[in-house]
Protein backbone atom coordinates (compact mmCIF):
# COMPACT_ATOMS: atom_id res chain seq x y z
CA UNK A 1 0.00 0.00 0.00
CA UNK A 2 1.46 3.70 -0.95
CA UNK A 3 1.57 5.89 2.16
CA UNK A 4 3.03 9.38 2.98
CA UNK A 5 3.06 7.91 6.51
CA UNK A 6 1.90 9.03 9.96
CA UNK A 7 0.91 11.42 12.14
CA UNK A 8 1.34 10.45 15.96
CA UNK A 9 0.27 11.78 19.17
CA UNK A 10 2.13 9.85 22.47
CA UNK A 11 1.61 11.19 25.80
CA UNK A 12 4.60 12.83 27.32
CA UNK A 13 5.80 10.32 29.85
CA UNK A 14 9.19 9.94 31.56
CA UNK A 15 11.89 9.30 29.10
CA UNK A 16 9.80 9.36 25.88
CA UNK A 17 11.30 12.65 25.06
CA UNK A 18 15.05 10.95 25.23
CA UNK A 19 13.65 8.49 22.71
CA UNK A 20 12.35 10.74 20.25
CA UNK A 21 15.85 11.42 18.75
CA UNK A 22 16.23 7.91 18.67
CA UNK A 23 13.45 7.22 15.81
CA UNK A 24 16.24 9.26 13.24
CA UNK A 25 18.44 6.11 13.09
CA UNK A 26 15.45 4.21 11.57
CA UNK A 27 16.71 4.40 7.61
CA UNK A 28 12.95 3.01 6.88
CA UNK A 29 11.84 6.77 8.32
CA UNK A 30 12.40 8.90 5.78
CA UNK A 31 11.67 12.11 7.60
CA UNK A 32 10.32 12.87 10.97
CA UNK A 33 9.15 16.14 13.10
CA UNK A 34 8.49 16.09 16.40
CA UNK A 35 7.26 18.78 19.06
CA UNK A 36 5.70 18.90 22.35
CA UNK A 37 2.50 20.40 23.29
CA UNK A 38 0.96 21.13 26.84
CA UNK A 39 -2.55 20.88 25.87
CA UNK A 40 -5.20 23.48 26.19
CA UNK A 41 -5.40 23.16 29.79
CA UNK A 42 -1.75 23.08 29.86
CA UNK A 43 -1.60 20.27 31.64
CA UNK A 44 -1.79 17.50 29.17
CA UNK A 45 1.84 17.55 28.32
CA UNK A 46 2.11 15.01 24.87
CA UNK A 47 4.36 14.75 21.26
CA UNK A 48 3.05 15.06 18.36
CA UNK A 49 5.05 13.78 15.64
CA UNK A 50 4.80 13.77 11.33
CA UNK A 51 6.89 10.41 9.86
CA UNK A 52 7.28 10.06 6.41
CA UNK A 53 8.05 6.08 5.35
CA UNK A 54 6.49 3.37 3.28
CA UNK A 55 6.30 0.96 6.30
CA UNK A 56 3.51 -0.91 6.62
CA UNK A 57 0.58 0.62 9.32
CA UNK A 58 0.23 -2.34 11.56
CA UNK A 59 4.16 -3.18 11.20
CA UNK A 60 4.73 0.77 12.43
CA UNK A 61 2.17 0.50 15.66
CA UNK A 62 4.04 -2.73 16.35
CA UNK A 63 7.53 -0.68 16.36
CA UNK A 64 5.73 2.51 18.02
CA UNK A 65 4.24 0.58 20.77
CA UNK A 66 8.08 -1.34 21.76
CA UNK A 67 9.55 1.89 21.52
CA UNK A 68 7.07 3.91 23.52
CA UNK A 69 5.77 1.03 25.77
CA UNK A 70 4.67 2.79 29.04
CA UNK A 71 0.69 3.13 28.29
CA UNK A 72 -1.88 1.62 26.68
CA UNK A 73 -5.14 2.58 24.49
CA UNK A 74 -5.17 5.30 22.23
CA UNK A 75 -5.46 8.30 25.05
CA UNK A 76 -1.84 7.14 25.62
CA UNK A 77 -0.60 7.01 22.05
CA UNK A 78 -2.95 7.30 18.35
CA UNK A 79 -1.30 6.97 14.83
CA UNK A 80 -3.07 7.89 11.72
CA UNK A 81 -1.87 7.77 8.42
CA UNK A 82 -0.77 11.03 6.63
CA UNK A 83 -1.38 11.82 3.32
CA UNK A 84 1.14 13.73 2.28
CA UNK A 85 -0.45 17.09 3.27
CA UNK A 86 1.28 19.92 4.52
CA UNK A 87 -1.41 20.62 6.74
CA UNK A 88 -0.45 17.96 9.12
CA UNK A 89 2.86 19.44 10.22
CA UNK A 90 1.21 23.26 10.27
CA UNK A 91 -0.83 21.44 13.07
CA UNK A 92 2.43 20.85 15.32
CA UNK A 93 2.48 24.82 15.33
CA UNK A 94 -1.05 25.76 16.71
CA UNK A 95 -0.81 26.07 19.79
CA UNK A 96 2.36 28.02 19.70
CA UNK A 97 4.06 29.06 16.73
CA UNK A 98 7.00 29.56 18.19
CA UNK A 99 6.90 26.06 19.70
CA UNK A 100 10.31 24.28 20.02
CA UNK A 101 11.33 21.57 17.28
CA UNK A 102 12.39 18.37 19.53
CA UNK A 103 13.51 16.73 16.08
CA UNK A 104 13.66 17.84 12.48
CA UNK A 105 15.10 14.84 9.97
CA UNK A 106 14.90 15.62 6.48
CA UNK A 107 12.87 18.34 6.99
CA UNK A 108 13.99 21.83 5.54
CA UNK A 109 13.63 24.88 7.60
CA UNK A 110 11.73 26.04 4.77
CA UNK A 111 9.17 23.43 5.16
CA UNK A 112 9.03 24.49 8.80
CA UNK A 113 8.52 28.25 7.62
CA UNK A 114 5.50 27.26 5.30
CA UNK A 115 3.77 25.02 7.93
CA UNK A 116 4.04 27.87 10.34
CA UNK A 117 2.93 30.54 7.72
CA UNK A 118 -0.04 28.33 6.72
CA UNK A 119 -0.90 27.56 10.48
CA UNK A 120 -0.91 31.42 10.80
CA UNK A 121 -3.69 31.59 7.04
CA UNK A 122 -5.63 28.49 9.22
CA UNK A 123 -5.76 30.59 12.38
CA UNK A 124 -7.05 33.65 10.43
CA UNK A 125 -9.41 31.58 8.60
CA UNK A 126 -10.87 30.50 12.00
CA UNK A 127 -11.21 33.46 13.81
CA UNK A 128 -12.93 34.96 10.76
CA UNK A 129 -15.48 32.36 10.83
CA UNK A 130 -15.74 32.79 14.51
CA UNK A 131 -16.63 36.28 13.60
CA UNK A 132 -19.43 34.90 11.90
CA UNK A 133 -21.29 32.53 13.98
CA UNK A 134 -24.63 33.38 14.58
CA UNK A 135 -23.85 33.10 18.80
CA UNK A 136 -23.16 37.02 18.72
CA UNK A 137 -26.40 37.34 17.77
CA UNK A 138 -27.91 37.32 21.09
CA UNK A 139 -26.14 40.35 22.25
CA UNK A 140 -26.47 42.32 19.46
CA UNK A 141 -30.03 42.20 19.16
CA UNK A 142 -30.42 42.02 23.11
CA UNK A 143 -28.67 45.66 22.85
CA UNK A 144 -31.09 46.99 20.03
CA UNK A 145 -33.38 45.92 22.30
CA UNK A 146 -32.62 48.17 25.38
CA UNK A 147 -34.84 50.73 26.42
CA UNK A 148 -37.35 49.28 24.73
CA UNK A 149 -40.66 48.78 27.07
CA UNK A 150 -42.69 47.01 25.00
CA UNK A 151 -43.70 43.10 25.77
CA UNK A 152 -42.57 41.70 22.40
CA UNK A 153 -43.49 37.75 21.45
CA UNK A 154 -41.02 35.63 20.87
CA UNK A 155 -41.53 35.60 16.98
CA UNK A 156 -40.57 39.04 16.62
CA UNK A 157 -37.31 38.08 19.09
CA UNK A 158 -36.71 35.65 16.30
CA UNK A 159 -37.56 37.92 13.27
CA UNK A 160 -34.55 40.62 14.84
CA UNK A 161 -32.23 37.73 15.01
CA UNK A 162 -32.88 36.30 11.45
CA UNK A 163 -32.48 39.99 10.25
CA UNK A 164 -29.48 40.30 12.24
CA UNK A 165 -27.64 37.78 11.20
CA UNK A 166 -28.42 38.73 7.32
CA UNK A 167 -27.99 42.41 7.50
CA UNK A 168 -24.04 41.88 9.74
CA UNK A 169 -23.04 39.13 7.35
CA UNK A 170 -22.92 36.57 9.76
CA UNK A 171 -24.66 32.61 9.41
CA UNK A 172 -28.58 32.65 10.06
CA UNK A 173 -29.55 29.78 13.10
CA UNK A 174 -30.74 26.51 13.08
CA UNK A 175 -34.09 26.99 14.60
CA UNK A 176 -33.11 25.15 17.86
CA UNK A 177 -30.80 28.31 17.86
CA UNK A 178 -33.10 30.87 17.95
CA UNK A 179 -35.33 29.66 19.79
CA UNK A 180 -32.52 29.25 23.22
CA UNK A 181 -31.13 32.69 21.72
CA UNK A 182 -35.05 34.21 22.11
CA UNK A 183 -35.82 32.25 25.25
CA UNK A 184 -32.16 34.00 26.91
CA UNK A 185 -32.95 37.42 25.59
CA UNK A 186 -36.69 37.15 27.07
CA UNK A 187 -35.19 36.28 30.55
CA UNK A 188 -32.92 39.01 30.38
CA UNK A 189 -35.25 41.60 29.69
CA UNK A 190 -36.67 40.30 32.82
CA UNK A 191 -34.52 42.80 34.97
CA UNK A 192 -33.35 40.06 37.64
CA UNK A 193 -37.35 40.43 38.91
CA UNK A 194 -37.23 37.28 40.60
CA UNK A 195 -41.37 36.93 40.45
CA UNK A 196 -41.11 36.97 36.66
CA UNK A 197 -38.17 34.98 36.09
CA UNK A 198 -40.07 32.43 38.41
CA UNK A 199 -43.48 32.61 35.71
CA UNK A 200 -41.23 32.71 32.69
CA UNK A 201 -39.51 29.79 33.77
CA UNK A 202 -43.04 27.50 34.43
CA UNK A 203 -44.09 28.62 30.69
CA UNK A 204 -40.78 26.85 29.75
CA UNK A 205 -41.38 24.18 31.72
CA UNK A 206 -44.96 24.10 31.24
CA UNK A 207 -43.88 24.05 27.18
CA UNK A 208 -41.27 21.17 27.78
CA UNK A 209 -43.41 18.61 29.62
CA UNK A 210 -46.36 19.18 27.60
CA UNK A 211 -44.39 18.43 23.91
CA UNK A 212 -43.62 15.22 26.13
Amino acid sequence: MDTHGYCIRVDALDGYGDKLPLLTACQDYKSIIAVKHKGTSKENPHYHLVVRTDVQQQAFRVRMRRIFDQGKGNGHMSIKQWDGNNDAIAYLFHEDEDTTVLVQHNISDETVAQAKARNRQVAEMVQASKAKASWHLEEIVYEQLKGDDKQHDDQYIGKLLILSALRHGKYVPQPWHIRAMTERIQFRRLNGVEEDEDRFAWRLAGQIFYRQ
